[in-house]
């Protein structure tokens, strides 16, 4: 058995490699305790994932799916992040959340997710797309688009334009701060119609690693070089990020596997 079971590379586990094969290969206090772990997560009849291996992510996604069928990530972390997030919630109430809603592909694949899981969690999401205004009909359709989907599948759904090239020269800001600050005041706006105490974020852990790196290079201090945080409060409302954890491939992979139009922004 220890010779059969193929061992792969997970980079996106806690504890760095994977491996799959049968119990009876299992060998060490920690490969025990990671088995422990995939056996309430997974199928214990079937087999066991373990930590081990080295190989691709596509073989073992493969391997993975050949197991235990379409296995997606992205699924498994906001269900973990939001079942954790309202443990104590009343049973059968249904919390309102906001998504911040781009129509790119994080922010679709976010706001997918907590629709398809909405009843299972106890989440109605409530999109949220900003206008930019900076790609002048590239912007328009993209707000459009979003509207589109939304209303396909009976989301609630705000928008509205700024022009934040604007208002960032009003306020000695760039484009980028300008946008975020412009972004929070709408989140916090659609919350309060909705009386919502969260506002859902698509960052995943890619972008994590990324700007980990920009505020290092940015020369920041110890304090600046802190990653983006899951749960933040943010002027009455509390940003969360059930993402971050999330490999950027696992993200676009579940937009593949579900059939998702998305928008592509070549500025960002």
């Amino acid at each position: 058995a220890d010779r059969a079971f193929t061992q792969l590379l997970y980079r996106n586990h806690p504890y760095g490699h994977l491996a799959i094969g049968t119990e009876g290969s299992l060998r060490g206090m920690m490969l025990r305790d990671v088995s422990a772990f995939y056996k309430r997560a997974y199928r214990p009849d079937r087999i066991t994932v373990i930590a081990a291996g080295d190989a691709s992510h596509d073989d073992l996604r493969g391997a993975i799916e050949r197991a235990f069928g379409d296995w997606r990530p992205a699924d498994d972390a906001v269900r973990e992040f939001f079942s954790a997030l309202f443990k104590d919630r009343e049973e059968g109430s249904v919390v309102p959340v906001v998504v911040g809603f781009s129509g790119g592909v994080d922010s679709t694949v976010l706001l997918h997710v907590l629709y398809e899981l909405g009843p299972e969690i106890g989440v109605q999401p409530v999109a949220a797309h900003l206008n930019h205004g900076l790609r002048g009909a590239d912007s328009d359709a993209d707000q459009e688009h979003c509207r589109v989907f939304c209303e396909k599948r009976g989301i609630p759904f705000r928008s509205v334009t700024r022009d934040i090239a604007r208002e960032a020269s009003d306020s000695g800001l760039n484009l980028e701060d300008a946008g975020r600050r412009a972004r929070y005041s709408f989140y916090r706006e659609v919350a309060e119609e909705f009386g919502a105490k969260y506002a859902a974020l698509a960052h995943h852990a890619d972008d994590q690693a990324e700007t980990v790196l920009m505020r290092i290079i940015r020369g920041t201090g110890t304090r600046g070089m802190g990653a983006m945080p899951a749960i933040r409060s943010s002027g009455g409302i509390y940003i969360v990020r059930p993402l971050i954890s999330v490999r950027k491939q696992d993200v676009s992979y579940y937009a593949k596997a579900s059939g998702l139009e998305f928008r592509e922004d070549a500025s960002n």
